[in-house]
């Protein structure tokens, strides 16, 4: 009789072996988790598609460094976080300046504030913008996935549209910035939407475009403890400003 066939004939041992089979594959599951199921790159998509793209600077010039991104050449900026009952946003520009970086900046400020975003205070010697009501809406100086590591001030006029959201790698645990997660990667291929009426081409042309600023970008997602996953952050990449020569021709 062979080996299978005694197996076969006898119940108690054939038993014993279901057993531990199943203990194999339980220990196996547990020490090598399998992707997530497909639903969640769904979600993945969903967040993916909340993340602002291009968006003005707001009371700042982008001195723009082709291979380090931009940053502010001359910040007319004056709101003070600190303080309470501040608002949101406030910027004051001399009346009168020689300055191009200034000069430029209210070049931009002006055509915001006749698109009804900011409103224009005209003091004795200079000009002070705040937001509006609608301007608000669009108002964005947060660090979403990574997007805005410095904090500065935005008004934005497109999201990222995520056309194929893919896995990129296995989930693993003991990554560099998450050593006690679970992660993995993805690929995500993007567009531009644009979902704000006041996008003039004036103003598109003064847009800079926010991380990722190409497509396919790769993001880090991360499994949370209570079983559910997110979107840590894209991988870096320097911001670009979209056409640096509108701002040196905006007067």
């Amino acid at each position: 009789m062979t080996p299978l066939r005694r197996l076969l004939t006898n119940p108690p041992a054939l038993l014993g072996l279901l057993i531990l089979l199943d203990v194999i594959v339980i220990a196996v599951r547990g020490n090598a988790p399998a992707p997530a199921p497909q639903p969640v790159l769904r979600q993945f998509a969903s967040t993916i598609d909340a993340q602002y793209h291009e968006c003005v600077p707001l009371g700042w010039f982008p001195d723009s460094r082709p291979w380090r991104g931009y940053f502010p050449g001359y910040n007319a900026d004056v709101t003070d976080k600190g303080a309470a009952l501040q608002a949101l946003w406030v910027a004051v520009l001399p009346a009168r300046t020689n300055d191009r970086h200034a000069a430029a900046i209210g070049a931009v400020l002006d055509e915001l504030t006749r698109l009804g975003l900011l409103a224009r205070d005209e003091l004795p010697g200079q000009l002070r913008y705040h937001l509006t009501r609608e301007g608000e809406r669009y108002y964005y100086e947060d660090n979403h996935l990574g997007n805005n590591v410095e904090a500065w001030p935005y008004l934005c006029f497109s999201r990222l549209h995520a056309r194929d959201v893919a896995w990129a790698s296995r989930p693993s645990k003991g990554g560099k910035a998450y050593r006690n997660d679970v992660t993995a990667r993805i690929r995500i291929t993007w567009e531009p939407a644009v979902n704000a009426p006041w996008a003039t081409p004036f103003v598109k042309a003064h847009a800079v475009e926010l991380n990722p600023t190409s497509s396919p970008a790769v993001a880090t997602v991360r499994r949370h403890s209570d079983g559910t996953w997110g979107v840590a952050q894209f991988d870096f990449a320097f911001p670009l400003v979209e056409n640096p020569s509108a701002w040196t021709t905006a007067v």
